[in-house]
């Protein structure tokens, strides 16, 4: 039942679709665009984040075994697989490292003396290997500009309290009325680091010097599948099948007693918990089937970008929209002056220069101007180009058109606007940026 609830469980998706079809309001719960509250949701999505919440739980778990029963080999396993989280997904090693030692402070603080000192090696190799790695990001981070403000830039803020407990949906309910504190003698080493685990993300996932706190949620339901599987089995399972032994009313069916309503309680639980997954399925199915803009390109689009990979050299700056911008790096491999949100410098104030290149308000000297400020060295001219005015690019007499396809056309900037951009580019921190 963890397992299923772990991999499957999400927020209330279904009871706010559910709301919207008998009232016409209509909620947008946490868990329909935050994808680490979910994942199931990552693995439609970025499934990378699953491949990150392994390595957390290997971690972990290897970090358990090891200290009980004294493995230093074990240990070391479980300081591997930290070490890659830090290399893969430094987001979650955050999480990890303070997690262990809440663990281990819960765990003393439970048995009221002070751990062998096997377990506090064990403790050490599993928090020491993944530092190198940690050091070496902040020290790329700080002698890399450029990455450093892509970090500075993310905006990735947890929602509030009450949101964030809408958006994890059942299991998060069910541990909140089957909690019992966290010094629990006789409680499980998983069941006392999930609580770890737990308490860990949510208090990073609103600490104030983070900007990408809601990453930190990533694998946030393994937790709670197994706080709530505990909870459930203490408290409900535990009552119903006690109550077996006792004599039940005439008119209570005895299909509802001892083990068979433990499983069709344990159904009905697991259905709550992960109806949601069936509305995020028929949602992507949905926009999958919808042949439009951004999911499909135009066929014109996709020819003019098969051109570009083919015959444009990969260092070439080309200007386009921010939706165009979006595909020309990875399907025909140039820079783009606008291209991912968080990957590009100033993005508003750029979004506003590519319109105003491409409506008839400006001159050509501001356009030549803008040419040479990025080192732009072709323009692309699609749909997404054509909608923002009614300039004419082919009448400019610093763009000469290299290709054309069915209502897509390249320009090259030529003249002294392209000796000069070529010198930005090659010269300019801003030409070089993607």
């Amino acid at each position: 039942m963890a397992l299923i609830l772990a991999c499957f469980g999400a927020g209330f998706i279904w009871l706010a679709r559910l709301g919207y079809r008998l009232t016409g309001i209509h909620t947008k719960t946490p868990d329909s665009w935050l994808v680490e509250m979910s994942l199931f949701h990552t693995m439609l999505v970025y499934p990378h984040f699953v491949f990150a919440a392994a390595l957390m739980v290997g971690s972990l778990l290897l970090l358990m075994q090891s200290e009980r029963a004294g493995n230093i080999a074990l240990a070391l396993a479980g300081g591997l697989c930290a070490a890659i989280l830090a290399a893969s997904h430094t987001f979650e090693a955050v999480v990890l490292l303070p997690a262990a030692i809440t663990y281990f402070s819960l765990d003393w603080m439970c048995r009221e003396r002070i751990p062998a000192s096997r377990r506090w090696l064990c403790l050490a190799l599993v928090l020491g290997l993944p530092l190198p790695v940690l050091l070496l990001n902040s020290l790329t981070l700080a002698r890399e500009p450029m990455w450093g403000n892509v970090v500075a830039r993310l905006d990735f803020y947890t929602p509030d309290p009450f949101r964030l407990a809408f958006g994890l949906g059942a299991s998060f309910l069910i541990v909140l009325l089957t909690f019992d504190g966290f010094l629990r003698l006789h409680r499980s080493a998983g069941e006392r680091m999930a609580k770890a685990w737990l308490l860990v993300a949510l208090a990073l996932a609103y600490f104030p010097s983070f900007n990408w706190r809601y990453h930190l949620l990533n694998g946030i339901q393994i937790p709670l599948a197994i706080l709530a599987t505990q909870g459930l089995r203490r408290t409900v399972f535990r009552t119903i099948l006690r109550r077996r032994r006792r004599p039940f009313a005439r008119w209570w069916p005895r299909v509802f007693q001892g083990w068979p309503v433990v499983i069709s309680a344990a159904g009905m639980i697991i259905v709550l918990c992960c109806l949601s997954c069936t509305n995020l399925i028929l949602t992507y199915l949905y926009e999958a089937g919808q042949v439009v803009e951004p999911t499909y390109l135009p066929r014109a689009e996709v020819e003019a970008l098969e051109w570009m990979s083919r015959e444009l050299p990969r260092e070439a700056l080309v200007l386009a929209t921010y939706a165009t911008g979006n595909y020309i790096p990875r399907l025909s491999g140039q820079r783009v002056v606008i291209g991912e949100d968080k990957l590009t410098e100033d993005l508003n104030g750029r979004e506003a220069d590519v319109e105003g290149f491409f409506r008839p308000g400006w001159s050509d000297r501001q356009r030549m101007d803008l040419l040479r400020r990025f080192g732009v060295d072709y323009v692309f001219y699609g749909p997404e180009e054509q909608k923002l005015g009614t300039y004419d690019v082919s009448r400019a007499s610093f763009l000469r058109p290299v290709h054309q396809v069915a209502g897509v056309q390249i320009y090259q900037v030529v003249g002294p606007a392209q000796r000069e951009s070529r010198a930005a580019s090659e010269f300019s921190p801003e030409g070089s940026l993607p």
